[in-house]
């Protein structure tokens, strides 16, 4: 155990879907050697052009999608994007995936890939990875942390800040471990003005991790567009072309399904792993509700909670394609912990030359 703050008991997670109707009821590969990351080939930005029509504004520029990545973390600059899905998007959450305009105006560093168990144990952390009927955390070292909930991510981001010498981007009150839930605090906030002015380690908003996932592509998946389309059945476990090189998902994780090492899947063209189907993953928002309006927004507020419904991103390892769209969420209570739920974090880069 690192400190009395950290709470690691494992507990069942409820994940509500905000798309489709349906929840999710459905030996790991050796690491790639270095040089193989580095050359893996990367699913290239479309055109802006038709994120920049779709969106409306002139105003709104991509900037061009290269590969920065260097141990282990990827500079993602600022820049202007579309979020949400178009309305013919197979899958697509009728409500809460309105398309609006979105500019960022912090370049930030983000983790290539999801929080390894090895990381997570390294700040001293006791590894709450486990085993369900439905998924598997592999064991692995290099094997993606799950099972861990809200206020745990916000801990560690915090604990890592502590290692480099950075400020909090957390602060919290009233916390205790519960007997089933792990960490519960009665109350979180961002110890800066704005999350985005925080210098130390946080979760990404929704918007960084969209923004992020897609790497200026416009298709459901940053490969490519699902292969579905009609109504949603309750089940759709069904290979997808475009999903298969570039995610952990029901029709390739095995029986019963399983995480698997990070960097085994192609990245995209920013050079990030596993953002579309491996561990789901925390964000720093609270949940929405019916999206985020159709007027064009610069840096979404991305206000923690400890009250409400939070968001993660990107499908677990049991879950079918049309979870995985890059513009499809998911909401489930700050203190919810299960197999397949990790995170990764980012760092504000507040000189833009960095």
């Amino acid at each position: 155990m690192h400190s009395t703050k950290h709470f690691l008991l494992p507990i069942a997670l409820t994940l509500i879907s905000c798309s489709d109707p349906a929840a999710l009821s459905t030996t790991a590969a050796p690491m790639p050697p270095e040089d193989a990351a580095a050359d893996a080939p990367r699913f290239e930005a479309s055109t802006g052009s038709d994120a920049q029509a779709e969106a409306g504004p002139s105003a709104c520029v991509h900037p061009d999608v290269v590969a920065d990545c260097h141990d282990g973390w990827c500079r993602i600059p600022a820049g202007c994007f579309v979020m949400g899905s178009p309305p013919g998007e197979y899958g697509r959450g009728k409500y809460s995936e309105t398309q609006v305009q979105v500019t960022l105006t912090h370049p930030f560093l983000m983790q290539q890939h999801e929080m390894t168990q090895a990381e997570w144990t390294a700040l001293g952390y006791d590894n709450p990875s486990t085993a369900k009927p439905y998924l598997v955390d592999c064991q692995q070292p290099d094997c993606p942390v799950g099972n861990v909930n809200y206020f745990e991510a916000l801990d560690f981001a915090n604990s890592l800040s502590d290692a480099e010498g950075l400020p909090d981007c957390y602060a919290f009150q009233d916390c205790h471990e519960d007997a089933r839930w792990g960490m519960v605090c009665n109350r979180v906030w961002t110890a800066a003005p704005s999350v985005y002015e925080c210098d130390g380690y946080r979760l990404p908003t929704e918007a960084e991790w969209e923004y992020a996932a897609r790497a200026g592509t416009t298709t459901t998946f940053y490969s490519g567009d699902i292969t579905r389309d009609g109504p949603i059945p309750t089940a759709d476990c069904v290979v997808d072309p475009n999903l298969e090189p570039i995610a952990w998902y029901c029709a390739n994780s095995g029986t019963p399904p399983s995480t698997h090492p990070v960097m085994q899947k192609l990245p995209n063209g920013w050079g990030l792993y596993d953002m579309l189907g491996n561990a789901g993953e925390w964000v720093n928002d609270r949940f929405k509700g019916l999206g985020y309006g159709t007027e064009p927004l610069v840096d979404p507020d991305g206000l923690p909670s400890w009250d409400a419904l939070n968001m993660t991103r990107g499908c677990v390892a049991n879950a079918w394609p049309s979870l995985c769209r890059v513009a499809y969420h998911m909401v489930a209570p700050p203190d919810s912990r299960d197999a397949g739920v990790g995170f990764r974090l980012v760092r504000t880069l507040h000189d833009a030359s960095k």
